[in-house]
């Protein structure tokens, strides 16, 4: 992973998008590296990189709190600015979204393919993978010649975005959005 990667390998082994540890924080509500790392699923290494990563970005702050025992980090949102509807979440989570490509155009391409994807599930509220890929592919194909390899792409990416979810059986995979 580059310096830049906006992403962290899970404890489960997905990627987390910084976005994520952003989002354990309410606006003016600090929270130390320890509690962020447990909310997300990663180790606090992990989270304290991602921090200070949207602390360079801009979006936290960072304070060092001290008593007599020990002094510790707290990360805090700044109150100015901040979106906090499900498709603002969203689009800082696939701005941030690392993506195959040899170009950073074609990364763009595939990123709008997530983004393509994400608001037709907007629009439809539920719909099967199959669906999504008949309606979505053909105008965002983002540079793939082969339906399951941009699916492959944009799975594992739409289901990280905020309102996402997904379930399986035996018949279909079905996807859902809810603005919660």
């Amino acid at each position: 992973m580059g310096v830049n990667d906006t992403r962290s390998i899970g404890r489960d082994g997905a990627t987390v998008p910084a976005v994520l540890v952003l989002e354990q924080l309410a606006v003016g509500e600090p929270g130390t590296t320890a509690e962020l790392a447990e909310a997300v699923g990663i180790s606090e290494e992990e989270a304290r990189s991602l921090c200070s990563e949207l602390v360079e970005r801009g979006d936290l702050r960072r304070k060092e709190l001290r008593s007599r025992e020990t002094t510790f980090t707290v990360w805090y949102r700044p109150a100015e600015g901040m979106e906090t509807s499900p498709e603002a979440r969203a689009e800082r989570v696939i701005a941030s979204l690392s993506v195959p490509g040899a170009s950073e155009m074609m990364r763009d391409w595939r990123r709008d393919a997530v983004r393509a994807s994400y608001e037709f599930l907007c629009e439809e509220e539920e719909t099967t993978t199959t669906e999504l890929v008949s309606s979505v592919y053909s105008a965002h194909s983002a540079g793939y010649t082969d339906e399951e390899k941009w699916w492959a792409m944009v799975d594992e990416r739409l289901a990280c975005l905020p309102g996402v979810s997904r379930t399986t059986d035996d018949a279909a995979t079905v996807w859902r959005f809810d603005a919660q």
